[in-house]
């Protein structure tokens, strides 16, 4: 589906109810690259009056051809200054610095539930540079899967310690009765 901005004349494709270069709202959508449905021919008769004929022509479906844009339109590259009207296909291509990669790992390893939570937010929003976002959704991957490891692991260690415990008391229990304990240790 093709529209045409009314302010700027740039050609929008898609659903959206703004235009991605100036934001301006777009009118209802109209179908720019089909033929328009041909009106069904009329016969009249000679017996029909003037005004029938008029009003049976005047039900024809107009051709709804738009002009052709004069500027070329801005499909991604730097986003437009008016925030509230971003193109949700636009992607945030621009490079991180050194700095802002030291602070991207740091943040994002070191302070558990918070680095989770950053990452998430970071892995979903539009406005992050792709590199980053990239780099969040591989964290909260690598995260995830830490975490299930870290469960499994808890159970199989609980499990080995609860099977040991009758052992332990019974090892415990022998050394009371037979005094082996009191070797260790010199009472004067």
């Amino acid at each position: 589906m093709q529209r045409v901005c009314p302010k700027c004349n740039t050609l929008v494709t898609g659903e959206g109810a703004f235009c991605p270069s100036c934001g301006e709202p777009l009118p209802s959508a109209v179908q720019l690259d089909k033929d328009p449905v041909p009106s069904a021919s009329v016969q009249f008769t000679p017996s029909q009056s003037m005004g029938a004929q008029s009003s049976q022509q005047s039900n024809s479906i107009p051709n709804y051809g738009a002009p052709q844009p004069n500027t070329v339109p801005n499909y991604g590259g730097t986003a437009n200054n008016n925030s509230q009207f971003t193109n949700a296909n636009v992607v945030n291509t621009t490079e991180m610095t050194l700095g802002q990669w030291v602070g991207t790992v740091i943040l994002t390893t070191w302070f558990g539930i918070i680095s989770l939570i950053l990452c998430i937010v970071w892995g979903v929003s539009d406005s992050t540079p792709i590199a980053k976002k990239r780099y969040c959704q591989a964290m909260i991957i690598i995260q995830c899967i830490s975490i299930a490891v870290s469960i499994i692991m808890s159970i199989v260690m609980f499990s080995v310690f609860t099977s040991l415990i009758p052992q332990i008391a019974e090892a415990i229990e022998d050394a009371v009765e037979t005094g082996s304990y009191s070797s260790y240790y010199y009472y004067g």
